[in-house]
């Protein structure tokens, strides 16, 4: 009998391991914001220092209006050897006005994505005119 048990407890521990990677393993990312905290900020009211201390750090600020904070919280499943699917996204939109006070807030969720379709077009730059001969002496006058 003790000889079955040792033959067939590594078996077990293969289909285990095994059945375990098929599973979905569920992640989240960003920000956590509970609706209490949403529910304190008052527009007209807060500044960007009473914000950054209920809702913590921004996951990004706007890059070309610094004037916008932004919380990002991502839900995703991933099941063993396939992509990542994003099953829920939302993200929280902190407006500023000049005085660094409060002045909207607005939501958005995965369905407010948009696609981006990138422009094949591509820009050349100095290193894609130049021929070897001109890199090479370009290179050499830079070590000097």
């Amino acid at each position: 009998m003790w000889q079955k048990f040792i033959w067939t407890l590594p078996l077990l521990c293969v289909v285990f391991f095994m059945t375990s990677a098929c599973g979905k393993r569920l992640e989240t990312h960003g920000n956590i914001i509970k609706q209490d905290q949403l529910d304190r900020i008052k527009i007209g009211t807060h500044t960007r220092a009473d914000i950054s201390e209920l809702l913590g750090s921004p996951s990004a600020i706007g890059t070309f209006n610094d004037k916008r904070w932004y919380y990002l919280t991502e839900k995703t499943a991933v099941k063993s050897l396939s992509r990542e699917k994003v099953i829920e996204r939302e993200i929280i939109v902190v407006n500023f006005d000049k005085q660094g006070i409060v002045s909207s807030l607005a939501f958005k969720t995965k369905d407010d994505a948009k696609a981006v379709n990138p422009s094949k077009k591509s820009t050349k730059t100095h290193g894609q005119t130049m021929g070897i001969i001109d890199q090479l002496i370009d290179n050499l006058g830079k070590g000097f």
